[in-house]
């Protein structure tokens, strides 16, 4: 990857479908496009960017802090909401 200021593990578990217990009705998708780290989900076309603040954590479009917990078998996302994101396998 040749995003700039990010640490391509990061941009590896991050990219791909993203589920939450809290709103399980909502898959948000990481993906690449034009160099930067963006993120959609399947309700609404709205379209956010990740903005990294340090290896673990970063602050969205959205104005919600996060933070990656990368664990041996699968990481998760914390969201300053509360919200725990894991990332769909498969």
């Amino acid at each position: 990857y040749s995003l700039l200021g990010f640490d391509s593990e990061i941009v590896k578990t991050l990219t791909g479908d993203w589920t939450s217990e809290q709103v399980p009705e909502l898959i948000v998708t990481v993906y690449i496009e034009d160099n930067r780290l963006l993120y959609k989900n399947n309700t609404n076309s709205d379209i956010g960017e990740f903005y990294f603040l340090s290896e673990s954590q970063y602050i969205t479009s959205d104005e919600l802090f996060h933070t990656i917990v990368k664990e041996e078998n699968e990481s998760t996302i914390k969201s300053n909401t509360g919200v725990v994101w894991k990332k769909r396998k498969g």
